[in-house]
């Protein structure tokens, strides 16, 4: 579960990690770890975020999908 102050509101940036979260629900969610670091939340490309954590009603169904496409 999340804290209902990291889901609501704009993404959020981990200064810890530099991930980046979407998030809209404390239940669960799914953390995506990137081959190669992604720019998310600042323009030209400032800030690379090596994952993202989504919040979505079906985390079983985002894991096989997102499983199936990295092969």
């Amino acid at each position: 579960p999340y804290q209902w102050w990291k889901v609501v509101g704009p993404p959020h940036l981990s200064l810890r990690d530099r991930g980046i979260t979407f998030a809209t629900a404390t239940e669960e969610g799914v953390c995506i770890r990137f081959r190669q670091a992604v720019p998310a939340l600042l323009p030209f490309d400032q800030v690379c975020h090596p994952a993202v954590t989504v919040t979505v009603d079906e985390t079983d169904d985002l894991v096989r999908l997102v499983e199936q496409l990295a092969g």
